[in-house]
């Protein structure tokens, strides 16, 4: 497994005990990669909507699932009527739009928002290669919500136009370090601090090594 696909697995067993801290993250969750259609009807079933999220990870899915249970006691196989439907978006925002500022006003809440965020379009390179952390938005204005969410925390991020991306990124090891323990992911920081200490200790004496050689070089009158 990757180390982006490490830091997702602990991210996803995290499940903040505090109900309005749940309810920011599957906030997070829902409006980078929930989705909801029609269903059912047929043969006189009940018509209305079901909820998923568009993901590939399976433990992404399913914290997105336990939050709906344990927040609103939505069941995964649960059909919603309109009305329903209409109430959870009332309460989490449209997913068309940013996150409602007043579900992360609190520090909590947003380190449980970049917390869903990351879950659902974050991604991270192998740290023994380089340094770089990012979230691909859809929509510029999710962008600059989890810029400032990430600047509450003293931690500055980019913004970049990627094809159809707005793409916030991170490349210093150490604000990928503080953003990790930001959202709470203790085991991946160690992980990443050992291999930053481990490469920084390989620069080090390969400098060294360098100056070395290039002090014990003969001048071209000794040749």
């Amino acid at each position: 497994m990757s180390f982006s696909g490490e830091v997702k697995k602990e991210l996803a067993k995290r499940i903040n005990p505090a109900r309005h801290c749940q309810i920011a993250e599957l906030a997070a969750l829902m409006n980078f990669c929930g989705a909801y259609g029609r269903s059912g009807g047929e043969s006189g079933g009940k018509a209305g909507y079901t909820l998923g999220f568009q993901t590939e990870n399976e433990a992404v899915a399913r914290k997105g699932f336990t939050l709906l249970k344990k927040t609103y006691n939505i069941d995964t196989d649960r059909i919603l009527d309109e009305e329903e439907l209409q109430g959870l978006f009332t309460k989490l925002g449209s997913l068309e739009e940013p996150v409602s500022p007043l579900l992360i006003k609190n520090s909590c809440c947003r380190r449980a928002f970049l917390r869903g965020a990351f879950l659902a379009v974050g991604s991270m390179s192998d740290p023994t290669k380089a340094y770089h952390l990012e979230f691909d938005c859809t929509d510029e204005r999710k962008a600059k919500q989890l810029q400032e969410a990430i600047r509450s925390f003293e931690i500055e991020s980019k913004i970049i136009l990627r094809k159809k991306y707005h793409v916030v990124y991170l490349k210093e090891g150490s604000g990928i370090v503080n953003l990790l323990n930001v959202c709470e992911a203790p085991v991946s920081l160690m992980n990443l601090e050992n291999m930053r200490i481990l490469k920084e200790m390989r620069g080090a004496v390969n400098r060294r090594v360098n100056c070395c050689l290039l002090y014990t070089s003969p001048s071209p009158r000794d040749r």
